[in-house]
């Protein structure tokens, strides 16, 4: 298309919707403006993010989905909250904080006038500094679509490995976040090197898998039950306590030896959980990341839906979807 096709698609207000790609299942927001600033022919993505009204970007965190949904009204597109639940890791994020923090980050999201607090964006986003891709789906995209797209199911802190081919994701770094809006690029089809994994590792990757997308689905509202209040409970229910103290050596030696160590270090559980367990026993939930919650949340109860179960705060209605999401996953 040369400029002055370009130029009147732009005076006819058509521009965007012209270049707008079709949205993917499971595709990553993020992933939707890369590919629309890549056919948009903007030559710098400070002009397609003008076009979307972005200030700045961050894979993980959208801002003001609402912009986009009136922008694409002639496309007929669903509402913000569809845009949440199937492009965002807006639900996962949710199930892990307070409805304080909950309220903050769904305005920020939907119309841009909520604001994220430091706690919640350090917890689920300092350290998460790349973002990830099956190469078996990144080929077959390239073959059926002639490009391929960032799934969002593919980004959540708690999966490592692609559910449908069940071979480990490939990560391309993101320093900063400042990736700019890129899309996977096709010499990414090279042959890849594919991990091992032992029996016990891969049973419990493939766990937390079908855990983290289960809490991309549903709003489980974890917050209440993940309190440092409540594990220090369970503590002492498995005999994990000496005297008054939490026996953290005991603590660590049983969970390493249940999910085994390779399994641990390919998740990124950073041992110094025990060290904040043992100094601040009554408080040590407020540094836990995504991962480090999972690990306990299994350790003690099996499932996500064994945890509800054993609290009996959540309606069984709610209890028994989620027993059954899990056992279909």
């Amino acid at each position: 298309m040369n400029g002055k096709r370009k130029l009147i698609l732009i005076i006819r207000g058509d521009y965007m919707y012209t270049f707008f790609p079709v949205i993917q299942p499971d595709e990553l927001l993020f992933s939707i403006y890369a590919r629309y600033h890549e056919r948009s022919l903007n030559k710098n993505e400070n002009k397609t993010m003008e076009e979307l009204h972005l200030t700045k970007i961050n894979p993980f965190l959208p801002k003001n989905i609402q912009y986009l949904i009136k922008e694409l009204k002639y496309f007929d597109v669903p509402d913000k909250d569809y845009f949440l639940t199937f492009h965002s890791m807006y639900n996962y994020i949710s199930n892990f904080i307070s409805p304080d923090d909950n309220r903050g980050l769904y305005l920020y999201m939907t119309d841009g006038t909520g604001k994220v607090e430091p706690h919640v964006s350090d917890k689920f986003f300092s350290k998460k500094k790349y973002l990830k891709y099956c190469p078996v789906c990144n080929q077959r995209d390239f073959k059926t679509l002639g490009e391929s797209f960032w799934r969002l199911s593919h980004q959540l802190p708690t999966l490592f490995i692609c559910l449908e081919h069940e071979i480990s994701l490939k990560r391309v770094d993101t320093p900063n976040h400042e990736v700019g809006l890129k899309t996977i690029p096709k010499n990414e089809l090279n042959v890849f090197f594919q991990e091992t994994f032992t029996k016990k590792t891969m049973f419990y990757v493939k766990k937390f898998a079908k855990q983290s997308v289960l809490l991309n689905r549903v709003k489980l509202n974890l917050y209440n039950s993940i309190q440092s209040q409540n594990f220090y409970h369970l503590f002492v229910e498995k005999g994990l306590m000496t005297g008054s103290e939490i026996d953290v050596k005991k603590l660590e030696k049983e969970i390493v030896e249940f999910f085994g160590k390779e399994f641990l270090e390919l998740s990124g559980f950073s041992k110094a959980l025990f060290i904040e367990i043992k100094e601040r026993p009554l408080f040590f939930s407020n540094s836990m990341t995504p991962v480090e919650t999972l690990v306990l949340i299994n350790f003690f109860f099996d499932s996500l839906s064994g945890m509800l179960l054993y609290n009996n705060r959540t309606p069984k209605r709610e209890i028994a979807s989620s027993l059954l999401v899990e056992l279909l996953l």
